[in-house]
Protein backbone atom coordinates (compact mmCIF):
# COMPACT_ATOMS: atom_id res chain seq x y z
CA UNK A 1 0.00 0.00 0.00
CA UNK A 2 1.68 3.63 -1.01
CA UNK A 3 0.79 6.85 0.80
CA UNK A 4 -2.37 7.66 -1.01
CA UNK A 5 -3.90 4.58 0.78
CA UNK A 6 -5.43 5.50 3.89
CA UNK A 7 -3.44 4.95 7.31
CA UNK A 8 -6.50 3.89 8.83
CA UNK A 9 -6.18 0.58 7.09
CA UNK A 10 -2.97 -0.38 9.83
CA UNK A 11 -5.17 1.00 12.64
CA UNK A 12 -7.55 -2.20 11.61
CA UNK A 13 -7.04 -5.36 11.23
CA UNK A 14 -4.93 -7.44 8.97
CA UNK A 15 -4.09 -10.96 8.09
CA UNK A 16 -1.95 -13.67 6.44
CA UNK A 17 -3.76 -14.96 3.15
CA UNK A 18 -2.24 -18.58 2.90
CA UNK A 19 -1.64 -20.00 -0.19
CA UNK A 20 -0.70 -18.36 -4.02
CA UNK A 21 -3.54 -17.21 -4.32
CA UNK A 22 -1.81 -13.54 -3.67
CA UNK A 23 0.71 -13.92 -6.36
CA UNK A 24 -0.71 -16.50 -9.32
CA UNK A 25 -4.04 -16.81 -10.90
CA UNK A 26 -6.15 -19.57 -10.37
CA UNK A 27 -4.21 -23.39 -11.34
CA UNK A 28 -0.73 -20.56 -11.60
CA UNK A 29 1.20 -23.01 -9.79
CA UNK A 30 0.79 -25.78 -11.56
CA UNK A 31 2.42 -23.91 -14.78
CA UNK A 32 5.67 -24.79 -12.74
CA UNK A 33 5.16 -28.31 -13.51
CA UNK A 34 4.09 -27.53 -16.95
CA UNK A 35 7.65 -25.44 -17.43
CA UNK A 36 9.36 -28.58 -16.37
CA UNK A 37 7.44 -30.82 -18.33
CA UNK A 38 8.46 -28.44 -21.59
CA UNK A 39 12.12 -28.79 -20.53
CA UNK A 40 12.51 -32.48 -19.94
CA UNK A 41 10.39 -33.28 -23.43
CA UNK A 42 12.77 -30.54 -25.01
CA UNK A 43 15.78 -33.12 -23.81
CA UNK A 44 14.52 -35.82 -24.81
CA UNK A 45 13.90 -34.43 -28.39
CA UNK A 46 17.19 -33.33 -28.83
CA UNK A 47 18.42 -37.10 -28.08
CA UNK A 48 21.58 -38.68 -27.90
CA UNK A 49 21.46 -39.05 -23.73
CA UNK A 50 21.82 -42.23 -21.89
CA UNK A 51 18.04 -44.17 -20.71
CA UNK A 52 19.44 -43.51 -16.92
CA UNK A 53 20.46 -39.76 -17.34
CA UNK A 54 17.05 -39.29 -18.52
CA UNK A 55 15.16 -40.81 -15.32
CA UNK A 56 17.85 -38.69 -13.12
CA UNK A 57 16.53 -35.51 -15.22
CA UNK A 58 12.83 -36.57 -14.72
CA UNK A 59 13.01 -37.62 -11.21
CA UNK A 60 15.13 -34.02 -10.44
CA UNK A 61 12.78 -32.01 -12.85
CA UNK A 62 9.56 -34.22 -11.01
CA UNK A 63 11.08 -32.83 -7.37
CA UNK A 64 11.54 -29.40 -8.08
CA UNK A 65 8.54 -29.12 -9.66
CA UNK A 66 6.84 -31.09 -6.54
CA UNK A 67 8.92 -28.68 -4.21
CA UNK A 68 7.99 -25.26 -5.83
CA UNK A 69 3.77 -26.38 -5.70
CA UNK A 70 4.68 -27.49 -1.98
CA UNK A 71 6.66 -24.25 -0.94
CA UNK A 72 3.78 -21.78 -2.55
CA UNK A 73 0.77 -23.94 -1.57
CA UNK A 74 1.87 -23.37 2.22
CA UNK A 75 3.32 -19.70 1.97
CA UNK A 76 1.40 -16.80 3.53
CA UNK A 77 1.51 -13.57 2.83
CA UNK A 78 0.20 -10.16 4.29
CA UNK A 79 -2.56 -9.66 1.52
CA UNK A 80 -6.03 -8.88 3.62
CA UNK A 81 -6.57 -5.52 5.52
CA UNK A 82 -9.68 -3.71 6.91
CA UNK A 83 -10.33 -1.04 8.41
CA UNK A 84 -13.58 1.07 9.17
CA UNK A 85 -13.72 2.56 5.60
CA UNK A 86 -13.45 -1.43 4.39
CA UNK A 87 -11.54 -3.57 2.96
CA UNK A 88 -7.96 -3.87 1.03
CA UNK A 89 -6.77 -7.18 -1.24
CA UNK A 90 -3.97 -8.47 -2.31
CA UNK A 91 0.10 -7.01 -2.29
CA UNK A 92 1.89 -4.13 -3.62
CA UNK A 93 3.93 -4.67 -6.50
CA UNK A 94 5.43 -2.92 -8.75
CA UNK A 95 2.85 -3.69 -11.45
CA UNK A 96 -0.03 -4.59 -9.28
CA UNK A 97 -2.02 -2.37 -6.20
CA UNK A 98 -4.22 -3.87 -3.92
CA UNK A 99 -8.19 -3.62 -4.33
CA UNK A 100 -9.96 -1.77 -2.13
CA UNK A 101 -13.43 -2.07 -1.48
CA UNK A 102 -15.94 -0.01 0.83
CA UNK A 103 -18.00 -1.46 3.07
CA UNK A 104 -21.18 -0.20 0.85
CA UNK A 105 -19.83 -2.36 -1.78
CA UNK A 106 -19.70 -5.52 0.18
CA UNK A 107 -23.69 -6.91 0.78
CA UNK A 108 -22.12 -9.82 3.14
CA UNK A 109 -19.22 -11.73 4.96
CA UNK A 110 -19.12 -15.26 5.44
CA UNK A 111 -16.78 -17.29 7.10
CA UNK A 112 -16.02 -20.51 7.43
CA UNK A 113 -13.07 -22.53 8.68
CA UNK A 114 -9.91 -23.76 6.92
CA UNK A 115 -7.05 -25.95 7.61
CA UNK A 116 -4.97 -23.82 10.19
CA UNK A 117 -7.32 -20.16 9.09
CA UNK A 118 -10.39 -19.54 7.68
CA UNK A 119 -11.71 -18.85 4.12
CA UNK A 120 -13.97 -15.40 4.05
CA UNK A 121 -16.03 -15.03 1.30
CA UNK A 122 -16.89 -11.43 0.54
CA UNK A 123 -20.13 -11.28 -1.57
CA UNK A 124 -20.15 -8.30 -3.08
CA UNK A 125 -23.75 -6.36 -4.56
CA UNK A 126 -25.28 -8.27 -7.34
CA UNK A 127 -24.44 -6.37 -10.31
CA UNK A 128 -20.79 -6.49 -9.65
CA UNK A 129 -19.21 -8.56 -12.48
CA UNK A 130 -17.47 -11.51 -12.26
CA UNK A 131 -14.00 -11.86 -13.76
CA UNK A 132 -14.54 -13.92 -16.89
CA UNK A 133 -12.88 -17.29 -18.10
CA UNK A 134 -10.81 -14.81 -21.22
CA UNK A 135 -9.26 -12.75 -18.71
CA UNK A 136 -8.47 -15.84 -16.31
CA UNK A 137 -6.58 -17.45 -19.79
CA UNK A 138 -5.10 -14.49 -20.92
CA UNK A 139 -3.51 -14.51 -16.79
CA UNK A 140 -1.81 -17.93 -17.26
CA UNK A 141 -0.86 -17.63 -21.05
CA UNK A 142 1.20 -14.48 -19.35
CA UNK A 143 2.85 -16.48 -16.83
CA UNK A 144 4.56 -18.45 -19.71
CA UNK A 145 5.85 -15.10 -20.91
CA UNK A 146 9.79 -13.68 -19.38
CA UNK A 147 8.61 -11.48 -16.59
CA UNK A 148 4.74 -12.07 -16.86
CA UNK A 149 4.18 -13.51 -13.32
CA UNK A 150 4.40 -10.17 -12.54
CA UNK A 151 1.44 -8.86 -14.78
CA UNK A 152 -1.19 -11.88 -14.64
CA UNK A 153 -3.81 -11.63 -12.41
CA UNK A 154 -3.77 -12.88 -9.02
CA UNK A 155 -6.44 -15.40 -8.08
CA UNK A 156 -7.21 -13.33 -4.64
CA UNK A 157 -8.31 -10.41 -6.58
CA UNK A 158 -10.46 -12.22 -9.15
CA UNK A 159 -14.71 -11.90 -8.79
CA UNK A 160 -16.07 -15.65 -8.64
CA UNK A 161 -19.59 -15.95 -10.13
CA UNK A 162 -23.13 -16.87 -8.17
CA UNK A 163 -22.96 -14.87 -6.08
CA UNK A 164 -20.32 -12.19 -6.66
CA UNK A 165 -17.84 -12.65 -4.57
CA UNK A 166 -13.90 -13.02 -3.68
CA UNK A 167 -12.54 -15.87 -1.69
CA UNK A 168 -9.84 -15.03 0.66
CA UNK A 169 -7.84 -18.12 2.51
CA UNK A 170 -6.27 -16.82 5.55
CA UNK A 171 -3.92 -17.91 7.77
CA UNK A 172 -3.11 -18.95 11.50
CA UNK A 173 -6.80 -17.08 12.46
CA UNK A 174 -9.70 -19.20 13.83
CA UNK A 175 -13.36 -18.21 11.97
CA UNK A 176 -14.23 -17.01 15.70
CA UNK A 177 -11.33 -14.37 15.77
CA UNK A 178 -12.22 -13.20 12.24
CA UNK A 179 -15.71 -12.08 12.78
CA UNK A 180 -14.88 -11.09 16.34
CA UNK A 181 -12.43 -8.36 14.32
CA UNK A 182 -14.66 -7.91 11.73
CA UNK A 183 -17.78 -7.09 13.43
CA UNK A 184 -16.07 -3.98 15.05
CA UNK A 185 -15.02 -2.72 12.00
CA UNK A 186 -17.57 -3.50 9.29
CA UNK A 187 -21.45 -1.44 9.85
CA UNK A 188 -24.38 -2.85 12.27
CA UNK A 189 -26.11 -3.72 9.06
CA UNK A 190 -23.78 -5.94 7.23
CA UNK A 191 -24.35 -9.55 7.32
CA UNK A 192 -21.61 -11.97 8.99
CA UNK A 193 -22.43 -15.16 8.78
CA UNK A 194 -21.00 -18.54 10.41
CA UNK A 195 -20.50 -21.40 7.95
CA UNK A 196 -19.74 -25.28 9.09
Amino acid sequence: MDDSEPAAATAGYSALVRGPSPSFPRGGVWMFCVWYAVIYLCLLWQGGLTFWFNVLVLAVFGAAAAYTIMLFTKASTRAFAADGGGIWLGKKTATARPVRLGWEEVSQLTISSYPNGSILQIVLDSGAPATGRLRHVASLALMSLPLGIRRSRPELLTVLSDPPRYRVPLARVSPDELRSALSGLAPATLAIEMLP
